[in-house]
């Protein structure tokens, strides 16, 4: 068995209990001077309903880490609530989102439209602003230059709602919610992730989406 040496000028270095027990403690992450917990959230709330007929490959958010950091971000969280606008019809194919890597390929490469977001500070008062530089989304399909698209790290069909005399659930009141919480899912610089089309949607049903993204720098 290994035995470590533990020395100090002052103070406890280790607290134990009666029997001599080291006693762990969870105690608050240390964060950084440059780095922390950051939050983001959004969705098509802004510009109202996604349209019917949305393409395969489009993409309705992206989120990436700036070109010159030096950090990395690690993703703990993805939350996604889908709200029916326009009911569907039966035998309807439900369309497909799904979260997407991507890499970019400097220096005309981005991602344009939307509205731009601004991640928040887990702790105001610690750490900077966050090196995710550029996180956008909206009901249409954003602009793509110069993205890469890589693995597909998780999917979910949008589903098909149904309004008839008999059912209980109309249109305006289907919530659905989608998380991802397996992380973290790790980007470094230049690293982008994006809510994109995997499948095409059919043409008469309208949706809704709002999103939360969680996730630490450094």
């Amino acid at each position: 068995m290994a035995k470590f040496n533990i020395s100090g000028n002052s103070g406890n270095l280790l607290d134990t209990d009666a029997n001599k027990n080291v006693l762990v403690v969870q105690g608050t992450p240390a964060i950084s001077a440059t780095g922390g917990q950051y939050f983001v959230t959004g969705g098509s709330d802004s510009s109202g309903l996604v349209a019917a007929s949305i393409a395969s490959g489009a993409v309705l958010m992206s989120m990436r880490m700036g070109s010159n950091t030096v950090k990395m971000a690690y993703i703990q969280r993805i939350h996604v609530k889908i709200t029916v606008g326009t009911v569907g019809t039966s035998a309807l194919a439900a369309g497909t989102m799904g979260f997407q890597r991507y890499t970019i390929i400097p220096p005309t490469s981005n991602f344009t439209g939307g509205t731009s977001r601004t991640a928040a500070r887990g702790n105001a008062s610690v750490g900077a602003a966050s090196d995710m530089s550029d996180i956008r989304d909206s009901n249409a399909a954003l602009t793509t230059t110069g993205a890469v698209f890589g693995d597909i790290l998780s999917q979910f069909h949008v589903p098909i709602m149904l309004q008839g005399s008999s059912s209980s659930i109309n249109g305006t009141d289907a919530d659905f919610l989608y998380e991802l919480e397996d992380g973290p899912v790790v980007m470094a610089q230049g690293d982008g992730l994006c809510f994109r089309a995997q499948r095409a949607f059919p043409g008469t049903q309208t949706w809704g989406y709002s999103y939360n993204i969680q996730w630490f720098e450094k």
